[in-house]
């Protein structure tokens, strides 16, 4: 009976080891940001959240609240930033269109989370795109972290997304800041 208990055990770990994690818990915190020196003379208006993942299986799934909270710490680090002028005469919308994202899996290993987005400035006058940069971010929670794995997913989830907001706003600091 013992042997059939353990073969059972093993069974249910090897098989839930193909499934993604479920974050239920997911939360994003604020990112530090310095404000800019110079300001970028439009106003935001706002931020679009996209995610155009190919169609290999990697989608947020179960971990929908990632994208939600993903865009909530975009526009409130823009915020925090002042990188854009109040009642400026133009608007602009910041377009993030992720386009990979690979979250952690279940398993007795470390976590690791993957993910690319593309961010962009809109001019909403005349659709013209004023910015427009590249972000791929990785995290790597190691299993000595925490022994349930979904709070290592959770952590290298955390990690990866607000690496990737913290060099947009860092490459939107370098754009912003040259001198003209």
């Amino acid at each position: 009976m013992k042997e059939v208990i353990g073969l059972i055990i093993l069974s249910s770990v090897l098989l839930t080891g193909c499934g993604t994690v479920q974050m239920t818990d997911f939360d994003l915190k604020a990112i530090p940001v310095k404000a800019f020196k110079n300001q970028y003379s439009a106003e935001l208006y706002s931020v679009v959240f996209d995610y155009n993942l190919p169609s290999n299986g990697n989608e947020f799934g179960n971990n929908f609240k990632v994208p939600l909270l993903w865009k909530d710490l975009t526009k409130n680090t823009l915020t925090q930033s002042g990188v854009f002028k109040n009642n400026a005469t133009k608007q602009v919308d910041v377009v993030v269109n992720v386009t990979y994202a690979d979250l952690p899996v279940v398993g007795f290993s470390d976590m690791t989370t993957r993910l690319e987005a593309t961010y962009s400035i809109i001019d909403r006058g005349n659709g013209e795109s004023l910015f427009s940069k590249e972000i791929r971010s990785e995290s790597r929670i190691p299993i000595s972290y925490a022994l349930a794995g979904v709070k290592r997913a959770e952590e290298s989830t955390r990690v990866a997304v607000t690496s990737n907001v913290d060099e947009f706003i860092e490459a939107l600091r370098s754009f912003v800041e040259l001198p003209l």
